[in-house]
């Protein structure tokens, strides 16, 4: 299934530190997966999507091949992809740490505003982005990551930057 979904939300200060009970420290680098298929006819059939719209949305059961479509269709943009496995990391202040370690991967100073920095973030990076969030969690009852997730997507589409979603909901 493929949805484009674009929500407004208000700005919230940064924290000056947040804590995880699970540790995060990405490169932000397409993960190495062995396939047994590369899915030609599927990963042209998505690529064309992705032309048209700003989020691909790939939902389904679990063992579908959802991260697989995901990795290959990443494979196509390997100069400009960031890659974040979000699987275990669903506390509130998730996207902040997640925009905060983008800044530092990047080189990017974070401003004072969550906004700031994310519309500093977005202006700054590369031309023909994209950006895969793999195994999307439910954020059903989470208001506080549901909020930080829609402004991460509105920003990373206002700017441009394509966005890969997979997800089990």
């Amino acid at each position: 299934l493929v949805r484009q979904e674009l929500k407004r939300n208000g700005d919230h200060p940064l924290p000056e530190s947040v804590s995880f009970s699970t540790e995060f420290a990405p490169d932000f680098s397409l993960p190495g997966l062995s396939l047994v298929s590369h899915r030609e006819e599927t990963v042209k059939k998505h690529l064309a999507i992705l032309e048209a719209i700003s989020i691909l949305w790939i939902t389904g059961s679990i063992g579908t091949g959802k991260t697989g479509l995901a990795y290959l269709l990443g494979k196509h943009f390997e100069t400009s992809v960031f890659w974040v496995d979000i699987r275990d990391n669903t506390e509130g202040d998730f996207v902040i740490m997640l925009v905060r370690q983008l800044c530092s991967h990047l080189g990017i100073e974070i401003q004072k505003e969550f906004k700031g920095t994310l519309l500093r973030l977005v202006s700054q990076l590369p031309k023909n982005t994209v950006f895969i969030l793999n195994d999307f969690p439910n954020v059903a009852g989470k208001e506080k990551l549901k909020q930080g997730f829609s402004q991460l997507l509105n920003a990373l589409v206002q700017g441009g930057v394509k966005v890969i979603v997979t997800s089990n909901y």
